[in-house]
């Protein structure tokens, strides 16, 4: 019975391949579907899983809550706490396990939280008025730090200077070379 159902959906396939253009719908942006909290392993109850000793390298926003904690695995979540063990390995998690496996919530909760202001904060400068010099270069000014973007037209590439310094990278876009830019005054604040 297998092949006679693969064989089905290959025609079923094939005959919405050869719809023209013009009948294909346009996909909709529907919410993203929840994910099936009964495909996940709470590790907390598992022996062989390190319940302490774990650290952070990072927080991800996934848009919207759409992931699921990998360590309580009944947790949905939209921000993702980057949790490493060296006896274990990684695992995506929600802000109170994180907490919990480095022993320490608040600090899990003020990581989080600084890491939306953070975003915040980028958010606003990639949508600030930037102002055009003489030389057709964009710039802001922030907290008396000048941010300065640079189009080489020759091999479309782009610099930024911060404070008349420049940087020592070249990028290939222009929201790339905004993303260092912000993350050059970050580290001035």
């Amino acid at each position: 019975m297998d092949g006679y159902e693969q064989v089905d959906a290959f025609k079923l396939q094939t005959k919405e391949s050869r719809q023209s253009s013009s009948e294909k719908k346009e996909p909709v942006n529907e919410p993203q579907q929840q994910p099936n909290l009964e495909d996940y392993d709470n590790l907390w109850k598992r022996d062989d899983v390190p319940k302490t000793g774990w650290v952070c390298t990072g927080v991800t926003d996934l848009g919207e809550p759409v992931g699921v904690c990998e360590m309580c695995g009944h947790q949905i979540i939209r921000y993702v706490h980057h949790m490493y063990h060296p006896n274990f390995g990684s695992l995506g998690v929600g802000c109170i396990c994180a907490g919990k496996m480095e022993g320490n919530i608040e600090q899990a909760k003020k990581r989080e939280q600084d890491f939306k202001s953070k975003e915040s904060r980028k958010e606003n400068f990639k949508n600030r008025q930037w102002k055009i010099s003489k030389n057709s270069n964009s710039y802001i000014k922030i907290k008396d730090h000048l941010v300065v973007l640079y189009h080489n037209k020759k091999y479309n590439t782009w610099k930024y200077s911060l404070d008349n310094v420049f940087c020592p990278e070249i990028y290939p876009t222009r929201e790339e070379a905004m993303d260092a830019a912000f993350e050059a005054l970050e580290k001035l604040r």
